[in-house]
């Protein structure tokens, strides 16, 4: 059995040393967005004999300082023609840590006559910074990709000594069983000195089956990280003649008639980090498994 190809994780690491667009940015402090602080919480339970679907999406995407960073978190199960319990609780916080805090219960029995129950739960965050300033655009609020450190908009103008980064990190599960017990956590912080995003997953079956869950159920990770010692900036170009059109010898020779174009010069990397790991297990079993990223500010 083929497990489901995580989303998040698939789109979330998306910043390879090749892949660049155009934007700017400055220095992350690892605070949230300044545009305010909202909540969301919101608490679900319920079990079932039959079927229950459940579905949650969150994104909470902002720039400061023309930094970019991301939190993403998605949830879907579909369980068929079992016994079902469903338990989960979740906190969202633009401005305190953990800005992200998710834990779920959830155990299914499927009917003698044939049932299943089908989940993923996936977390992530992302935080690209880069040096340039003066911008002729800023990073797109709805788009992480509209930001990359290694191509600049070449607009001349001082540039901030402060080296550029890309992290993105993102873990999460898939189960697809006919038995099942599940506890998960998934929590993301960005608040104050360090980032970090953690997951953990203990599955079995409930005693009343013996304890074990039956299916396939697996859990990975991946981290991506590239970290700059020096800064971008621009430099000076073959001079480009904007003078009249039709130019005598004279206004050929004017310097006043040429423009020395900036072109954007790329940092060098000093690190560059990628991780990536899963665990599956298909048949009858017991499985457990934790991750975690953690990333200081300076």
């Amino acid at each position: 059995m083929v497990m489901k190809k995580f989303g998040i994780i698939s789109s979330i690491i998306l910043l390879p040393i090749l892949s660049c667009f155009t934007a700017s940015a400055a220095d992350t402090s690892g605070l949230p967005s300044s545009v305010g602080d909202t909540t969301i919480t919101m608490s679900a339970d319920t079990a079932c004999v039959g079927i229950t679907v459940a579905n949650t999406i969150y994104t909470n995407r902002w720039t400061d300082d023309a930094t970019a960073s991301e939190i993403s978190y998605e949830e879907e199960v579909n369980a068929i023609y079992g016994t079902t319990r469903y338990v989960k609780k979740l906190d969202t916080d633009t401005e305190n840590a953990p800005n992200l805090d998710v834990d779920t219960n959830l155990a299914f029995v499927a009917d003698p006559a044939g049932g299943r129950l089908v989940s993923s739960e996936e977390v992530g965050l992302q935080v690209v910074t880069n040096s340039s300033d003066g911008p002729s655009e800023t990073p797109s609020s709805h788009d992480l990709s509209s930001l990359c450190p290694w191509q600049q908009d070449p607009d001349p103008g001082p540039v901030d000594e402060i080296p550029v980064s890309n992290e993105a990190a993102a873990m999460g599960s898939d189960m697809n069983v006919s038995i099942v017990q599940a506890s998960t956590a998934a929590t993301v912080g960005t608040t104050g000195s360090e980032r970090s995003v953690s997951y953990a997953i203990d599955a079995a079956g409930p005693q009343a089956t013996g304890g074990y869950g039956v299916g396939t159920i697996g859990a990975e990770m991946k981290v991506e990280v590239q970290k700059d010692a020096d800064n971008d900036g621009w430099k000076p170009s073959d001079p480009v003649y904007v003078g009249p059109e039709n130019p005598t010898t004279e206004q050929l020779s004017d310097p006043n008639n040429y423009k020395v174009p900036e072109t954007p010069t790329s940092p060098s990397s000093a690190q560059y980090q990628q991780y990536q790991d899963s665990l599956t297990s298909s048949g009858v079993w017991t499985f457990s498994k934790a991750m975690e990223y953690i990333s200081e500010n300076h």
